[in-house]
């Protein structure tokens, strides 16, 4: 929640291994009606491979998300219900994990 412009953030991601993860963002107002009605997401971006994003956080300029180096495997199992999807994740120390820092305002992410 942004209390200083009185908006209500919130986020969504589409993981997918092949293409990216897609995160998006979205703010409303105190009614709880998007800022922008024709373009409710205010600001988008894919990051490369898979994430499992599962919080931001807020400034007044950035949304602030992290991307550990996660790998997924069997999923399959998991799709067939032999394996919880849980223990489909693993964490690759050999790789470093990602802040990404997403203008508010639009643009690129840092």
């Amino acid at each position: 929640m942004d209390v200083e412009r009185k908006r209500f953030v919130n986020f969504g991601y589409k993981p997918n291994p092949l293409t990216g993860t897609s995160v998006s963002f979205y703010e409303f107002n105190d009614d709880f009606r998007p800022l922008n009605v024709e373009r409710p997401v205010t600001q988008q971006i894919t990051m490369p491979g898979f994430a499992f994003v599962h919080d931001m956080a807020l400034t007044r300029n950035f949304y602030i998300v992290t991307q550990p180096p996660l790998q997924f495997e069997g999923a399959m199992d998991a799709l067939l219900g032999s394996k919880p999807l849980g223990s489909c994740f693993s964490f690759d120390d050999s790789k470093p994990s990602c802040v990404w820092l997403v203008p508010r305002a639009g643009g690129k992410p840092i």
